[in-house]
Parts: structure tokens; C-alpha cells; sequence
């Protein structure tokens, strides 16, 4: 029965979609365009004749589809649960309001430094005494102080959002499927309860992949390469798949310039985590710290460098400990 398999390509639309069958046995291709949602195309999909493959993909066209995956030249994603596509969509949101939470303080920022004011104090923008002393600026004319007053009440409302979310978040942590592996991905050093739902949410199941420079490579953290004939060069990472993952990732690499040590906060999320999942923590700790000595002392890399190449391996850490009971 196997060569008279048919292989089925679906381009699929918001209002119309395209199915190419090929009939690998007779060679006929027969091509028909369904007007309707997605789903009505699954009435259709009963009705054709087994065995049958299908493959969609919003590519140009079904035939295209249906004969790269007779070829066997297509590479089959991972299709989400349902309860993995509510996580990502939740963690998301989170991202999207951390994105517009930045660009409103820019735009606070920006304004104050057209009107040459400037932020004298001791602490950080944006601390609680930096808030204290925006609350107190005034402006001459109305304009700007409307404009002002405006971009501090969409920071403000930005920021509660994003809290709520947080706090929702931490929350659905617990009661996940994904709970185990957020607790033993909170043993490592610069990723806590958020960073470890982002990558779950991001990554999904990590035993999909076979190897961690696989992982890696989906997370667009491999050097691009451009090869010719007897000439290798790397570039710059690919920056493929998620940049969500990535950037926490690379947020936690910076972590790692510090020397390794167990502090109060990290020994309380250790406790009740397997032995094997702590060993391989601290095992990070030492050699991911080391590799930045490396690469920024002896080697004079800049930081941004150094935290992509740590931020290679933290991701193979990850895999490890995710994969760890």
C-alpha cells in the first residue's frame, strides 16, 4: 500500500484555502479551491481516499506542498496543545506590554530632555524616588504639561498592566503542566519564575530535541556560516525561532560575570529539587563564569558578545535540567 499513498497540500486562508492530492501511484494531481474557514476543510479530509498524508503551511500553493512532502524534503513542526497555545498567548501579552511599557518611558524621556530637564538623584530612572520626582514636575505652558501629564498616566496604566500579568502569571506557574520544569529551571543562576515560564511557553517540550546545540539552533543562537568550496566563515547568530527565548536567555547570560555563589535567594529556590538538577546549576555557575572571564578579559570581547556566547550554552543548561527528574 505504500506506493499508492496520497499526499495532500493545504494552503490555508482566513476566508479560502487551496488543497493539491497527489497520487504518488498514478501520478494524477488534482487541485480544487474550498471558499470557507479552515475547519470546513475537515469534512473534506475525511473523504479522501487512505492511506493519505497532509501537510498545510500558508505557502503559495497546495500542489508545491503536497509534492515537497513527497519528496520528503519538508520538516514537520510541533503542533501546540491547547493549553500550550493559552500559555504562550498570556506570556506574550506580557512581552507586548513590557515592549510598551519601554517605549512610553522613551517617549517620557525624550520629552524632558527637549525641554532640557534632567534627573539629578541618586538612584536609577524609574525607581520609586525617580517616580516621586517626576510627580512633582511642572511645566510653564499648558501644552507641555498636558503632553507630560498624558505620557506619565499611559507609563502608569502600562505599568499595572504589566504587574497584573506578572502576578497571573506566577500564579498559573504553579499550576501548569509545565510546574516541574519551571521549578527546576529556577534552580539556575539568573532565571527566575517569569524567565522559566517564557522559555517553556517559547520552547514547549524540550525532549523534542534530540541534542542541546539543536535547541541552540532553533533559538537562533548559532553563528550564521557562508561556505565556498574550501572557505568557512561564521557571522553574527541567526536570530532565528523566538526572540522572546533568546532575549531572556541573553538577559540571564549576565548574570554569569559575577563570581558563582549561593545566595539566600537561590538556596530557597533549590529546595526540595533533585540533587542532579543543583549539581548541574552550580556546574553553570563555574562554567559559564569562567567562559566570560575568558572572552572578556583574555580575549577583549564586548559585553554583548560575551552574553550571546553564554547565553549558547545557558540553553544547553537548560535542556539538561529540563530533562532531569
Amino acid at each position: 500500500m505504500a506506493h499508492a499513498i496520497r499526499w495532500v497540500g493545504l494552503d490555508v486562508h482566513a476566508h479560502e484555502s487551496t488543497f493539491a492530492i497527489f497520487d504518488q501511484d498514478s501520478g494524477e494531481v488534482i487541485t480544487r479551491r474550498v471558499a470557507g474557514r479552515p475547519h470546513v476543510l475537515l469534512a473534506w479530509l475525511r473523504g479522501v481516499e487512505a492511506p493519505m498524508r497532509a501537510v498545510y503551511e500558508a505557502g503559495p500553493t497546495g500542489y508545491g506542498l503536497a509534492r515537497l512532502l513527497a519528496a520528503g524534503e519538508l520538516t514537520l513542526v510541533t503542533v501546540p496543545s491547547i493549553e500550550h497555545e493559552q500559555l504562550r498567548d498570556l506570556v506574550r501579552c506580557r512581552e507586548d506590554i513590557r515592549t510598551d511599557l519601554m517605549r512610553a518611558r522613551h517617549r517620557l524621556g525624550k520629552l524632558l530632555l527637549r525641554r532640557e530637564i534632567y534627573y539629578t538623584g541618586r538612584c536609577r530612572p524609574w525607581t520609586h524616588e525617580h517616580r516621586r520626582w517626576l510627580t512633582h514636575l511642572r511645566f510653564a505652558d499648558r501644552a507641555s504639561q498636558l503632553t507630560f501629564e498624558d505620557y506619565l498616566h499611559a507609563h502608569d496604566v502600562l505599568l499595572a498592566r504589566r504587574d497584573r500579568i506578572e502576578h497571573e502569571l506566577a500564579e498559573i506557574a504553579d499550576e501548569s503542566p509545565w510546574a516541574s520544569t519551571i521549578a527546576r529551571l529556577r534552580c539556575l543562576r539568573g532565571i527566575d519564575t517569569l524567565s522559566a515560564i517564557g522559555l517553556c511557553a517559547e520552547v514547549g517540550d524540550f525532549a523534542r530535541f534530540a541534542h542541546p546545540d539543536a535547541l541552540s539552533a532553533y533559538l537562533g543562537l548559532v553563528p550564521s556560516e557562508h561556505t565556498s568550496a574550501d572557505k568557512r566563515r561564521q557571522g553574527a547568530i541567526t536570530k532565528a525561532g523566538s526572540s522572546h527565548a533568546r532575549r531572556l536567555l541573553i538577559e540571564a547570560a549576565y548574570h554569569y560575570r559575577h563570581h558563582p555563589a549561593i545566595g539566600m535567594t537561590l538556596e530557597r529556590r533549590h529546595r526540595g529539587q533533585p540533587a542532579p538538577v543543583i549539581d548541574a546549576a552550580w556546574h553553570a555557575q563555574r562554567r559559564l563564569h569562567a567562559r566570560w572571564r575568558l572572552l572578556k578579559t583574555a580575549r577583549g570581547k564586548q559585553n554583548g558578545i560575551v552574553a550571546v556566547a553564554v547565553a549558547r550554552e545557558l540553553a544547553a543548561y537548560c535542556w539538561q535540567i529540563a530533562l532531569t527528574h
